[in-house]
C-alpha cells in the first residue's frame, strides 16, 4: 500500500482534519497572542477554504480585537498552505518572516 499511496498532506493520513471551530479558536488565540507582544496591523495567511470560512465566522470577534488594539487584521488566502496552517505577519516583521 505504501508504494501506491502517500499520506494526505492535510490530515497526515488519518482521514480527519481540524474542524472550522477548532481552527477559529486557534486563529483567535494566535491573533490575541500576537497583540500581546506587537502593535500595528496584522496579516493572517491561511488556506483559502479555512480563510473564507473563518473570515466570516469570526469577523465580529476579530473586529472587536481590531477596535481594542487600534489595528487592522487582514485574513488572506494562500493555496500553498495546509488546511490547518495559520501564519501571522505584522508590519514590523523583518524579511517577510511571520509567526506560525
Amino acid at each position: 500500500k505504501k508504494t501506491l499511496y502517500t499520506p494526505c498532506p492535510c490530515c497526515d493520513g488519518t482521514g480527519i482534519r481540524k474542524s472550522q471551530e477548532v481552527l477559529g479558536l486557534e486563529l483567535l488565540r494566535k491573533v490575541r497572542g500576537y497583540f500581546d507582544d506587537h502593535q500595528g496591523n496584522l496579516t493572517v495567511r491561511m488556506h483559502p477554504e479555512a480563510a473564507l470560512a473563518l473570515a466570516n465566522a469570526k469577523r465580529a470577534v476579530i473586529a472587536a480585537i481590531e477596535e481594542e488594539k487600534k489595528a487592522t487584521v487582514t485574513i488572506t488566502a494562500d493555496a500553498t498552505l495546509r488546511y490547518d496552517a495559520i501564519e501571522l505577519s505584522g508590519a514590523g516583521d523583518q524579511n517577510g518572516h511571520g509567526h506560525s
